[in-house]
C-alpha cells in the first residue's frame, strides 16, 4: 500500500443505523413503503430501495482523542481488563487516540515530513468516519447469513427451531440494534447536557464533538454487553410466525425494549422485533442456570398482527416501513 496515494482512503459517506440487509425483506420489486412522522402531517410515499433509508451521512463517525479515551478507560478500563473481545474493542480506540496524538498533536514527530503528515491526516479523517462503522458492519455480515437462512425456513408448515448459531444471531441482532439507532444516540445526547472528565484538580469539560464520540462508543460497549448479559442469564424467544395477509412492519427503531411496569400486559417480555413481513421476535429474560427455550407460535389472527403494528408504529421514532401501503392502515389501529 502507497501511503502517499490518498484516493485509496475514500470512507463510505451513507451510514445505516437500520441494516440495508434487514430492511430488504420488506423490499418488492417495486421498493418498500415509508411513513414520515416528521413534521405536522405524516407523509407516506414509495422508495425504490434501500440505500438511503434509515441513514445519515458520516453518522457514526467518530474522534477519540486523549479525553475521550480517558473517558472511556475510566467506564470500561476494569471490564476491558477481564474480557478479550471488550479489549480489543479498546484498543481500537486506543489506536485512533495515538493517531490522533500524532497528528493532531505532533506527540512523537521528529523529522517532519510534509508530505508524508498530509498522507497520514487524510489517512485519519478516514478512520474517524469508517472505524465504527466498520464495527457495526462487521457484525451484520456475522449475523446476516444466519438470520436470512433462518427466515427462509419459517415459510413451511414445518416448524424449523433456530440451531445454536441462528439463537445467537438473534439475540446479538437485537442487542446491538437496540442500542444503535439514531433516536437512542440523539436521546442519550440530549438528556446528557454536559460531560466532565476530571484529571487531579483539573475538571475538563468535553465540547460536542467529544462528548457525541464518547457516548457512540458507550453505546457500542454497552451493546456487547448487554448480549453477554443476555447469553449468561438464557435469553428465551417466543418466535411469531404470521400466517395472515397482513405483513408486520418495522420502523427506524425496529430493536424495541420495554420495562415490566409500563407494559403490565407483557409481564414476561423485555423486547420485541419484527424479523421479516411474516416473523416476530418476543425476547424472555431467563436466569442464571435456567433452560434456554425457544417456541414457535403461528398467528392466524389479524387483529394480532394489527396489535403488534400498532405497537412497532408506536415505538418509531421518524420513520415506519412497509411491503404495501394499505399495511399502514392496520398499524395505526
Amino acid at each position: 500500500m502507497d501511503i502517499h496515494d490518498v484516493t485509496q482512503f475514500k470512507a463510505k459517506k451513507k451510514h445505516h443505523y437500520v441494516p440495508q440487509f434487514y430492511l430488504k425483506k420488506w423490499l418488492t420489486v417495486d421498493g418498500l413503503w415509508v411513513k414520515n412522522k416528521i413534521g405536522l402531517k405524516e407523509k407516506i410515499y414509495p422508495k425504490k430501495s434501500t440505500l438511503d433509508v434509515a441513514e445519515e451521512n458520516y453518522f457514526y463517525g467518530i474522534e477519540v482523542d486523549d479525553v475521550v479515551w480517558d473517558m472511556l478507560v475510566y467506564r470500561f478500563g476494569n471490564d476491558a481488563r477481564n474480557n478479550k473481545v471488550l479489549k480489543k474493542i479498546m484498543d481500537g480506540f486506543w489506536f485512533l487516540k495515538a493517531v490522533d496524538d500524532v497528528v493532531s498533536k505532533d506527540i512523537g514527530v521528529v523529522n517532519r515530513d510534509e508530505k508524508l503528515l498530509e498522507s497520514a491526516k487524510t489517512m485519519f479523517d478516514y478512520l474517524k468516519k469508517t472505524h465504527l462503522e466498520d464495527a457495526y458492519s462487521n457484525i451484520e455480515s456475522a449475523v446476516a447469513i444466519q438470520i436470512e437462512s433462518f427466515s427462509k425456513v419459517q415459510d413451511s408448515d414445518l416448524w424449523v427451531p433456530p440451531s445454536t448459531e441462528v439463537y445467537l444471531s438473534l439475540m446479538t441482532f437485537f442487542g446491538f440494534q437496540l442500542f444503535r439507532t439514531k433516536e437512542v444516540i440523539s436521546r442519550v445526547s440530549s438528556d446528557v447536557s454536559n460531560l466532565f472528565l476530571q484529571r487531579g484538580d483539573e475538571e475538563i469539560t468535553l465540547s460536542e464533538k467529544q462528548k457525541n464520540s464518547f457516548l457512540k462508543c458507550l453505546l457500542y460497549m454497552i451493546s456487547y454487553q448487554f448480549c453477554m448479559r443476555m447469553e449468561k442469564l438464557g435469553c428465551h424467544m417466543v418466535i411469531h410466525r404470521n400466517r395472515t395477509k397482513q405483513a408486520y412492519l418495522t420502523s427506524d427503531c425496529p430493536a424495541i425494549y420495554y420495562d415490566k411496569q409500563n407494559h403490565p400486559g407483557l409481564p414476561q417480555s423485555f423486547g420485541v422485533m419484527p424479523l421479516s413481513p411474516k416473523l416476530l421476535i418476543d425476547f424472555r429474560m431467563g436466569e442464571v442456570g435456567q433452560k434456554v427455550t425457544v417456541e414457535m407460535k403461528d398467528v392466524y389472527s389479524s387483529f394480532e398482527v394489527q396489535k403488534a403494528n400498532k405497537f412497532i408504529d408506536s415505538n418509531s421514532h421518524n420513520f415506519v416501513f412497509a411491503r404495501k401501503k394499505k399495511d399502514f392502515q392496520c398499524g395505526a389501529v
